[in-house]
């Protein structure tokens, strides 16, 4: 499908194969700077403004540079491949006990030009007993102040990856904790490494990729109104399509965070998360509802 027929097509009459295969090629229409996070903009590689205009067609900024082509194919092959797995894992019962599935998930680099761990990744799980690997058609992209930036997510009923708890912290987190304006107990309380894919759904706490500092209530806000929902998208046995992009646009308000920690540091917190969920039948393929998406103030209770 061309960007055309993709900026035409309503996201509700997309299956979920073609949701994935072309998004990358309506990233494409986009204009150039910030745009919301309802234009998915956490797609793997090309977020707003990163792609280049080539042509015009009807008004609608184009790009059909072969490379983005090359990139819109490979998306699509991915949402083939996931389309099989739908359909073996009907064949053998979506509803199998979860624990004989499961495998625990990491954060391969996918950007052969980046430091390792610092650029885009991909999640893979790795069965412990066997050494087999398999790749989901998660994204994540390149650190930023040493935190995560986006994660673009299409899970399906046989994906099973195990995440894990928060284990890592970004380098300046010591020297802001050490740093006498930082109240350090207070923000042992009250501030969390956030995952950006939940650690039920397969989120590594291993990996700054999938993390970054957030405050207690942000984290709760988004563990009830996405990730909540996510989880009973996984528990329906359908399709999982589901973005978070990490807004460093601005640094927080003092205030949002009490006055609690040096004004020095705060540069490298987000200003806020933006999510976008959506569910698809995973027989027919067909969207389930409306597209939700959510922007969350990354503050204390009352403060944003």
């Amino acid at each position: 499908m061309t960007a055309k027929e993709a900026a035409s097509l309503a996201p509700e009459r997309m299956t979920a194969k073609e949701a994935a295969g072309v998004a990358l090629q309506r990233r494409a229409a986009l204009p150039s700077g910030r745009a919301g996070a309802g234009h998915d903009r956490g797609e793997p590689g090309r977020r707003a403004g990163t792609v280049r205009a080539t042509a015009q067609t009807k008004g609608v900024a184009l790009n059909d540079e072969p490379a983005l082509e090359v990139e819109a194919d490979v998306m699509g092959a991915r949402a083939a491949q996931g389309e099989a797995r739908v359909q073996r894992a009907y064949a053998r019962d979506v509803h199998a006990p979860a624990g004989a599935l499961q495998r625990k998930a990491t954060i391969e680099d996918t950007d052969p030009n980046a430091a390792q761990g610092q650029g885009r990744g991909a999640l893979v799980s790795t069965d412990a007993s066997t050494g087999q690997k398999k790749e989901h058609a998660v994204a994540f992209g390149p650190l930023k102040n040493g935190c995560g930036t986006w994660m673009d997510a299409w899970l399906y009923p046989d994906d099973k990856p195990s995440g894990s708890k928060p284990s890592v912290q970004p380098a300046w987190w010591a020297p802001m904790m050490n740093d006498p304006a930082t109240d350090k107990q207070w923000v042992s309380n009250y501030v969390v490494q956030g995952h950006l894919l939940n650690e039920n759904l397969g989120g590594p706490g291993n990996d700054m990729r999938n993390l970054t500092p957030i405050a207690k209530s942000t984290n709760t806000q988004h563990h009830n109104f996405v990730e909540k929902p996510a989880k009973n998208v996984k528990k329906n046995g359908n399709i999982l399509e589901y973005k978070v992009n990490v807004d460093y646009s601005q640094p927080p308000p003092p205030a949002w965070f009490g006055n609690k920690i040096a004004p020095t540091y705060l540069h490298n917190f987000a200003y806020a998360i933006e999510c976008v969920l959506q569910e698809y039948d995973a027989k027919t393929e067909m969207a389930i509802g409306s597209r939700y998406e959510t922007t969350i103030t990354n503050a204390m209770k009352d403060q944003g």
